[in-house]
């Protein structure tokens, strides 16, 4: 695989392109080992290009877009959004680093979320982490239903997931994903329900998911999840549990930014399962009365 040099980067467009492959890349939850072996580019040079120390050719660029599906003018455009009229909070975005706004949103959001009416309570995070065993109980103890999107979208495409990935591909269950919940916000008042954990690679989707239902990221390490698939009598993983947890290290890695923006976060590493439920119960007081 070649290590492709160029000439250091000379405009503020570069500084954008950088920004934005990175952020992509961890919206769709690749490695830059994976976006490496997809497009034939090394990680080496990847990373020069993520920390924008690299002018990338057309060519380069055009690979990242089909390993990421998205467009050249994805990755050069910068949308102009909302115009922000509050002169102090414009002068101050105008100032602050990338981290530093991450913070003012979470803020912003959480906020936001707690004057906003939800149509329930999503879970959310990668498998294993314990959503369908929390989604299950916090649903006894609330008489709210618990809904699992995954059997939505199964249902409403008339195939088990296995095969909507087999004839369509990502795109298309990202499609009957998007459909799903809608489905699922129209048709239910008030509801539990657990969603997949590559949710947040999708913007429209998770934007639409955040803004219906309020959001919690059930979190565990990396090991925690091994161990927990494992005990699901998934054998898989036994042969290669080193390599596997470091790829989902990886996964979690660049996740976490868009995981860090649901409402609330239950830690669930190390934790009984009756501990883990008083923790939501809890979280979910406080945030929705409507439970009470």
């Amino acid at each position: 695989m070649p290590d492709i040099k160029q000439d250091q980067p000379s405009s503020p467009l570069h500084a954008i392109i950088s920004r934005k492959v990175k952020s992509l890349r961890a919206k769709r939850g690749i490695s830059k080992r994976t976006l490496s072996s997809l497009t034939d580019i090394s990680e080496r040079y990847l990373s020069r290009l993520e920390n924008c120390t690299s002018n990338p050719t057309i060519d380069i660029l055009w690979r990242i877009c089909l390993a990421l599906d998205v467009s050249i003018q994805d990755l050069v455009t910068v949308h102009p959004g909302i115009a922000i009229e509050h002169p102090g909070l414009s002068s101050m975005l105008s100032t602050t680093s990338l981290e530093e706004q991450e913070k003012i949103y979470n803020l912003i959001s959480k906020e936001k979320s707690s004057i906003k009416s939800f149509k329930g309570v999503a879970l959310l995070g990668i498998r294993a982490a314990g959503k369908s065993t929390l989604g299950n109980l916090l649903s006894t103890e609330t008489n709210i239903p618990f809904i699992k999107l995954g059997n939505i979208i199964e249902s409403n495409a008339g195939m088990p997931l296995a095969e909507i990935f087999a004839l369509g591909g990502q795109h298309f269950y990202r499609r009957l994903e998007f459909q799903a919940l809608q489905h699922v916000a129209e048709n239910h008042p008030f509801s539990i329900i657990e969603v997949g954990g590559s949710i947040v690679s999708e913007s429209p989707t998770y934007d639409f998911l955040k803004s219906q239902y309020y959001t919690v990221w059930v979190r565990a390490t990396a090991e925690q999840h091994m161990k927990r698939v494992i005990e699901q009598g998934d054998y898989r993983p036994i042969n290669s549990t080193s390599e596997a947890t470091e790829d989902l290290k990886r996964i979690i890695e660049e996740r976490e930014p868009n995981y860090l923006q649901a409402d609330a976060i239950l830690e669930t590493s190390n934790s009984t399962i009756e501990h883990s439920l008083g923790e939501l119960l809890k979280i979910v007081d406080k945030y929705i009365p409507n439970l009470n």
